[in-house]
């Protein structure tokens, strides 16, 4: 087929002629149409961009749903209900896409860009849209170019990135309030639907329950209370949303039954109706329903250039069960690192994890098979401090903080019981001697794991062992770190960096190295050092990093750093970084909005760790939604869903 003549989307009513109309116009239609539900738009069109009798039965479909005209033209009217303004409501000013925009530009149609960058899942603008094409903007179009193979990543925006931005950024077209309908309030109510603000049915109506959504969106946002979607609530909900995508709902299609939806992800049939309250004795589901499915859950983290066709190859998987399972994502090319959900697929991962999960006031201490999904609850706690496991070096046993850090409780996983030790002093953090009979206190004391007994006090902060169980690690306070010996008093430095203030370290004793964050003022930039004590050699290895994780056989570790760019705000993402212990970056685990690591995540023999996932707070103070737990499978784009609508803690692979 010859390549599709460019014609900008609303420069021409689209209709069934002789010969049939043909165009990029006509394929942006036929994608968006594809979009829907089959309660809206029955069927699935070939995205040819040849307008022809299925394509004008789907306009139709769509006219019907939502009151139009049913002609089977796209004039303005069913323009506007796409979420594209032209003819006669954008009278006087030039319709978006219809020109090529870049640094200087100024008008409406640069606000529609903003708007639809800002509200685009994998957002990169940031700051509210003001009709300005500067700097800021040109960096966003930019990055967004930059996730196609097929685009140029020179900040300008033209035909190939409009029609990239209609399909994957289908919210910002027009400012959206009570009584609009269309695709663009759909696209609104699934954001809304996400962050769990609207809970009714997603039908591309904005009533007054979707007003009230978008209320109570708007005062959690600390932003004007108004009900309108306009620049700052697109700003909001871009950045809002988690990424990759936290939670996956499958969208129920025409012919789907409960028994269809849990042979394809090979799950148990009353699994699924508990997870969503599905009503006895039918389980009657409606087409364009949007169903949870319970972990475990299998993703790939798709990759620049990939297409669901090269997913279902890689995973042996049935292209036709990829698309029924991820039918919200458009046809062409993925959108680098977002989920992919794997319909039947699954992974082995070994051992017990065990994390905190708030219920009611307190804290449970669960067990879960990462395997079968299992959970059990361990123990209820009372009064915690911190929401933080500290494992035992044996992985048998985790240390808890109470009482505002003046108690420490250790439960003993082998056995099932707990006991309680009154300290001191409050502390914030317990580092487990190798041989589990001490602990060390952030608050520079050492007690005896049995009974609570001070062994030893220093003035010293963060101590982490040695393997002899009678050396520490600590930090001076300043830029110093200092070995102590707490049979003999012994105090020595170990690593003076007198041009850094250090905040963070982490100690592999076993092979006697260590990761050292520091900052120099004014300490926007972060620095990572990686210390060999043995033969004293230090390099710095990154930047921007604040959190590092040594591997169980400590061959590499973990840093996540903050991914920095423009400067009306710090950083939008973090990725997940993989190092040998040679100081080789092995690759890019994971990148995404929202991304919590903790000591002791990995599996047994390395091959994945755990990671929470939640939707950002960075911006717009939005309180985390839920938190759960993910395995990241090594080496791979493998990411293995664990906990569903859970808000998770300190997650330690036993």
């Amino acid at each position: 087929m010859d390549e599709l003549v460019y014609y900008y989307f609303g420069s021409r009513n689209l209709r069934l002629t002789t010969p049939q109309l043909q165009g990029t116009d006509v394929q942006i239609l036929q994608f968006l149409l594809n979009m829907l539900p089959d309660n809206m738009v029955p069927g699935k069109l070939v995205e040819d961009g040849i307008f022809g009798p299925l394509t004008r039965a789907a306009v139709r479909n769509f006219q019907n749903y939502f009151g139009l005209v049913r002609d089977g033209i796209v004039g303005p009217e069913t323009f506007l209900r796409l979420g594209h303004r032209t003819g006669k409501y954008a009278t006087g000013e030039a319709v978006f896409s219809s020109r090529i925009l870049k640094s200087g530009a100024l008008g409406k149609d640069v606000t529609v860009l903003q708007n639809r960058l800002a509200a685009y899942k994998k957002p990169y603008l940031n700051r509210r849209a003001d009709g300005r094409f500067g700097l800021f903007t040109e960096g966003a179009v930019q990055l967004f170019q930059s996730d196609f193979p097929d685009l140029v990543a020179d900040g300008v925006a033209g035909p190939d990135t409009y029609n990239k931005i209609f399909i994957h950024a289908p919210l910002g077209g027009r400012t959206l309030r009570l009584n609009d309908r269309g695709l663009d309030v759909y696209w609104l109510q699934y954001y809304l639907y996400q962050l769990k603000y609207y809970r009714r049915e997603i039908n591309g109506y904005f009533q007054a329950a979707t007003s009230t959504a978008v209320k109570d969106f708007q005062t959690a946002a600390g932003i004007a209370i108004d009900g309108i979607v306009g620049p700052e609530t697109y700003l909001a909900l871009g950045t809002s949303i988690a990424f990759p995508q936290q939670e996956y709902y499958y969208r129920v299609q025409a012919g789907d039954s409960v028994f269809k939806i849990s042979r394809l992800f090979k799950h148990k049939m009353e699994d699924i109706i508990k997870l969503n309250n599905l009503t006895a004795p039918d389980y009657i589901i409606k087409t364009g329903q949007l169903l949870l499915i319970p972990p475990p859950l299998n993703f790939h983290l798709a990759e620049k250039g990939e297409t669901l066709n090269n997913v279902a190859s890689n995973y042996a998987l049935p292209l036709i069960d990829l698309q029924k399972a991820n039918n919200l994502v458009p046809d062409g090319f993925l959108i680098p690192d977002e989920t992919v959900v794997l319909p039947g697929y699954s992974t082995d991962l070994p051992g017990e994890i065990a994390f905190l999960q708030p219920t009611d006031n307190r804290d449970d201490l669960i067990k879960l098979n990462p395997d079968t999904g299992t959970a059990t609850r361990l123990e209820r706690f009372a009064n915690l401090s911190r929401r933080e496991l500290f494992l035992s070096k044996d992985k048998k046993a985790v240390a808890l903080l109470a009482d505002e850090g003046r108690q420490i409780i250790i439960y003993d996983l082998a056995k099932g019981t707990s006991r309680s030790l009154n300290i001191a002093e409050t502390a914030e953090s317990i580092d487990w001697s190798y041989d589990g009979s001490k602990l060390a206190l952030s608050s520079g004391r050492v007690i005896s794991a049995l009974d609570g007994t001070t062994l030893f006090s220093f003035t010293g902060m963060m101590p982490q062992w040695f393997t002899d169980n009678k050396s520490l690690l600590y930090f001076d306070g300043i830029s110093t770190l200092r070995k102590i010996n707490i049979e003999t008093g012994n105090d020595q430095p170990v690593l003076e960096l007198p041009d850094y203030n250090i905040w963070f370290f982490t100690f592999a004793a076993p092979i006697n190295k260590l990761l050292v964050m520091a900052f120099v003022d004014p300490g926007r930039v972060t620095f990572t050092l990686l210390y060999d004590l043995t033969s004293q050699e230090l390099i710095e290895i990154s930047r921007n990093d604040f959190f590092g994780e040594w591997s169980r056989t400590r061959d590499y570790f973990l840093l996540l750093q903050r991914d920095y760019f423009g400067e009306f705000f710090p950083w939008f993402y973090l990725k997940v970084n993989r190092y040998l212990c040679e100081v080789a970056l092995v690759g890019e685990e994971l990148y995404g909005k929202d991304v919590n690591l903790n000591n002791n995540n990995f599996s047994p023999a390395d091959q994945a760790f755990l990671m929470v996932l939640s939707n950002p707070g960075t911006f717009y103070p939005i309180p985390a939604i839920n938190r759960d737990i993910y395995a990241k499978t090594l080496n791979s784009r493998l990411l293995t869903q664990l906990t569903i609508e859970k808000k998770s803690y300190s997650p330690v692979w036993l």
